[in-house]
């Protein structure tokens, strides 16, 4: 499988997102496993194993006998991603850390063996410019599909500039009060016979994954740098 993988033009791309795609599974598959065991331990002490099954057979069958609505139409239903994989034990993150660097290490070496091209070219002079100075950091481009690479102290002044005009602060309760309001906004469309099951499902996911938007700067380097040298940035 992983021969087949490097005979292609884009054997970092692939390589990476599948890697990061393993490391999502066994992190949650790690994750699911304590949270099991915690749930049977508590299970064992509370003795209420039968009741749980009970109460669960109830409630399918309580959605079986549900009437079929329609919706809205909108072929929207929720999808299989992972948000957000929690960190596992320390002994499973050395290795998927360990697995990362070895299986990095012959694709590179795949790479080198067949030439190098002009885009891997360039990533590996952008890799040694930033071993000689540890003062940069890589900013993607807009519309360039590129990157460039600025100083920390101008990308620090850059994000706290576009902090301060575009940010704004709201506390963890204000976050939760939000949260509550679109739940119970879901409900009372669900209530009214709008919303299809599948549509509840996909709107309800997208509320109890609390994503909030990483600021992220992007270089405008297709348009012309201002009096400083500096590119505008998005």
């Amino acid at each position: 499988m992983l021969r087949g993988i490097l005979t292609r033009p884009t054997i970092t791309t692939d390589l990476i997102n599948g890697l990061r795609r393993f490391k999502d599974a066994v992190r949650c598959k790690v994750y699911f496993k304590l949270l099991q065991e915690e749930k049977d331990k508590e299970n064992q002490s509370n003795g209420n194993i039968a009741n749980n099954t009970q109460e669960e057979e109830e409630e399918e069958e309580q959605q079986q006998q549900q009437p079929h609505i329609p919706g809205l139409k909108t072929n929207l239903k929720p999808i299989k991603i992972n948000l957000s994989a929690p960190r596992a034990d320390d002994e499973t993150e050395r290795f998927l850390l360990q697995l990362e660097g070895e299986l990095l290490k012959q694709a590179l070496d795949k790479i080198e063996a067949k030439g190098r091209n002009n885009k891997s070219h360039k990533i590996k002079s952008l890799q040694q410019k930033l071993r000689n100075n540890d003062n940069l950091v890589v900013v993607p481009t807009d519309k360039t599909n590129s990157f460039r690479t600025v100083s920390k102290s101008n990308c620090c002044k850059w994000v706290e500039g576009h902090l301060t005009q575009n940010a704004k602060e709201v506390s963890r309760e204000k976050l939760a009060d939000i949260k509550e309001q679109a739940l119970q906004l879901l409900h009372d469309k669900v209530e009214l016979g709008v919303l299809s099951d599948k549509e509840e499902s996909f709107i309800k996911q997208t509320i109890e994954s609390k994503a909030i938007p990483s600021p992220k700067l992007l270089i405008k380097d297709h348009k012309n740098p201002n009096n400083e040298g500096n590119f505008l940035l998005d």
